[in-house]
């Protein structure tokens, strides 16, 4: 093994300053290589940016927060408390679900309160959620196991009885639609337990059994909000990166990645100047790297493979709050199938809505002047398609939600707006370098999950790595945090350095109680190599 002087003289280049990138370096730097951080924004965070203007504050893509043990951890690894750095808040009702009828179900993880709106929906459903949830632990458990932190030599290792067995006890020969049916029979509670893949880009309809662990992960973990906005996730792993040595640079694009004998040699800039390479480690989006930085490395599976769809983006700054919009609301329209039929086959805007409505001033005043309030909108969409004209579509789409949002709970909402951005699949890909504008990245169908998902270090070009949502393991900002772990401890792992001091990771005391976040949180370092 290397020393950690030796170590100190490998360069690490990381091309994006979003969740996975900035984890990584932490943990790079951590083992005493030289990092720098390259970033085209000026701000950390990728998707989980900011926007507003001083006075409304709004989170530009995660809204909520989930295993945040994940991030625990690495603070813990490197010998820092979070609880320095982020105040994480758990919040209670998770969100408040509306419908077309004009009812409403809030989903609590308290068991009593949530047994209340269940049974006022659906007699008897509070015992049949019991069951489910009780099935979506297994999920997890088999998921977890099978696809995301167990290693494969080979594709004949994988298909194995063992992955049989994980398959089935992970529902994957059904749809998450066709799970849930099976244990509520009102309409209305098959949408509140299916539709939380839309968090992933999949319909419902279509997304494997597997993922219905995301509401069950909700009601028995429990969903939570970072004073001051999502945003300081980035900021707080930024303070400890810079803590920790590493360099950063903003407003820096990257126009091309150099080869040269089977390694990435020079990185070159969009201002022209060019520097070597020791290990390059790309936290922008993978296909995007593939496909116009270093078009000579082969994507396996290129043409064929899913991506997942899109969001139209309103952030409002309201001089006024609504007692009737929550931390989290979600509103369905009547033709809830159909909507989903026609952003993933037939990829047109929906003609009936279903959107989301962040409103984080109801738990922090921080985010809005003071009787205001900052409303981020989300309106899931097709990716980029020549379908839909954004430059007529954007407007379209802001009238029909404002509408539907004066109908439904913030009555003249139009007169009380002093502060609106909007974000489309346009944006999304001009932004954030996002193929298709797909805001997340590629899909996760079940042949592109685990050992299917393209994998974190490019086959060809040796010290070429990756970390993000479309590697291992997926999207969102768990799952983002650990690809930056796992990215990290490979390129310790294969370029033979020790770290220059080692934190004796604690015993995730989390895990006993929590047991279907056991796997996520001790995740072994090799856990994501995938088949060679």
């Amino acid at each position: 093994m290397r020393s950690s002087s030796i170590a100190s003289t490998r360069r690490v280049t990381i091309i994006g300053a979003g969740i996975a990138g900035l984890c990584s370096a932490i943990r790079l730097a951590h083992a005493g290589l030289r990092v720098t951080v390259v970033e085209k924004n000026s701000e950390p965070g990728g998707r989980c940016g900011r926007v507003g203007d001083g006075q409304f504050h709004f989170d530009i893509g995660p809204t909520i927060l989930l295993v945040p043990s994940v991030l625990r951890e690495l603070f813990s690894d490197v010998g820092r408390n979070i609880d320095d750095y982020l105040d994480i808040i758990a919040l209670s009702p998770n969100y408040r679900i509306h419908f077309d009828d004009g009812s409403s179900l809030a989903l609590y993880r308290e068991r009593d309160k949530l047994r209340d709106e269940l049974e006022r929906i659906e007699p008897g459903s509070f015992d049949k959620f019991l069951q489910f949830d009780d099935g979506a632990s297994a999920m997890m458990d088999a998921a977890m196991s099978r696809f995301i932190v167990n290693h494969y030599g080979s594709m004949r290792e994988f298909m194995s009885v063992g992955t049989a067995i994980d398959l089935f006890r992970a529902r994957a020969y059904t749809t998450v639609s066709r799970n849930v049916a099976k244990y509520f029979r009102d309409e209305r509670l098959r949408m509140a337990f299916s539709y939380q893949t839309m968090y992933l880009g999949l319909s419902p309809y279509a997304a494997p059994g597997i993922y219905g662990l995301l509401p069950h992960t909700e009601l028995t973990h429990g969903v939570f909000y970072v004073r001051g906005g999502l945003y300081e996730i980035p900021r707080a792993l930024e303070r400890l990166a810079r803590e920790l040595g590493v360099e950063f640079r903003y407003n820096t694009s990257v126009s091309r990645l150099v080869p040269g004998n089977g390694r990435v040699s020079n990185v070159r800039y969009s201002d022209d100047a060019v520097e070597d390479a020791d290990i390059v480690l790309a936290n922008a989006d993978l296909p995007f790297v593939y496909d116009k930085l270093i078009p000579e490395a082969k994507l396996p599976r290129r043409d064929s493979l899913k991506f997942t769809s899109s969001g139209f983006m309103l952030y409002l700054g309201l001089d006024k709050q609504y007692p009737g919009i929550e931390h989290h609301n979600t509103f369905f329209g009547a033709n809830f199938k159909d909507s989903f039929d026609e952003i993933f086959n037939d990829k047109v805007l929906p003609r009936d809505l279903h959107y989301y409505v962040a409103a984080p001033n109801v738990t922090d005043p921080t985010v809005a002047p003071a009787g205001g309030s900052s409303l981020y909108v989300l309106v899931p969409v097709p990716h980029q398609t020549s379908k839909i004209d954004w430059s007529a579509a954007g407007d379209i789409l802001r009238e029909r939600v404002l509408d539907a949002m004066s109908r439904n709970v913030a009555p003249e909402i139009k007169k009380h707006i002093v502060y609106e951005q909007r974000i489309d699949p346009n944006g999304w890909a001009s932004r954030f370098n996002l193929t298709h504008g797909s805001a997340f990245g590629l899909s996760l169908t079940l042949d592109q999950v685990g050992p299917f998902r393209p994998k974190n270090r490019d086959n060809t070009f040796g010290n070429l790595y990756f970390a993000g949502a479309s590697t291992q393991p997926g999207t969102g900002i768990p799952l983002v945090a650990l690809s930056g772990r796992l990215a990290a401890e490979r390129i310790l792992r294969e370029e033979g350095i020790t770290p220059a001091r080692t934190i004796q990771r604690p015993t995730m005391t989390v895990a006993k109680a929590r047991p279907a976040l056991r796997l996520i949180e001790s995740a072994p370092s090799a856990a994501l190599d995938a088949a060679e």
